[in-house]
């Protein structure tokens, strides 16, 4: 009589053992790559925390950080990139300073008002104002006169207010970049120490 032994060196039957390992391997490519695609349709990158501020914020993917720019009674820390029809965008995060009984409307008005003044174009109609959320609080959002740039601003516990707009070069805000800036609303954390 003819033992025989069968373990993993020598299995029973060899191409069981082929076609269950090419199995398992398939299995486990198919999961790493739906795994790796759920990631890269995220349009947004790591939280970006500027110095100083209480906030954290996750900005578009192909969006390059420019330099902080200082007003009188704000700061703001842009982002440039371009719209899926090719226009040039500007995504900002903005901090405007001693809120403290000011409202978000009024935080977005400023920040409007600021974005009218150095495109030189006509007053602020913000009529259109929505309740909309800014990370963890609800805010105001208010849109241009010529809807080429949309504010939400919402003020937080210590008084100052945050806010985060984009705006385009000459035309109105399409529904991808309204998409992108609302992903970008709705991201950003509020760090109170």
């Amino acid at each position: 009589m003819v033992v025989e032994l069968h373990n993993m060196t020598r299995p029973a039957r060899p191409g069981r053992a082929i076609a269950s390992s090419v199995f398992l391997l398939l299995v486990t490519v198919g999961l790493a790559a739906q795994m790796s695609a759920a990631r890269g349709r995220d349009p947004l990158v790591r939280a970006v925390s500027p110095p100083g501020w209480l906030i954290s914020v996750r900005p578009p993917k192909h969006f390059r950080l420019g330099e902080e720019v200082h007003t009188r009674k704000a700061v703001a820390l842009p982002f440039f990139g371009r719209a899926a029809s090719g226009a040039e965008a500007v995504l900002a995060l903005w901090r405007v300073e001693q809120m403290d009984g000011g409202s978000p409307r009024s935080a977005a008005e400023l920040i409007l008002g600021r974005h009218d003044a150095e495109e030189g174009s006509h007053p602020v109609d913000a009529r259109e104002s929505e309740a909309k959320p800014l990370g963890p609080r609800e805010g105001a959002e208010l849109f241009s006169w010529d809807r080429t740039t949309v504010v939400r601003a919402a003020v937080f516990r210590r008084g100052d207010a945050y806010a985060v707009s984009v705006s385009l070069e000459d035309r109105p805000i399409d529904e991808d970049l309204y998409r992108l800036f609302d992903l970008t609303c709705r991201s950003l954390e509020y760090h109170d120490d």
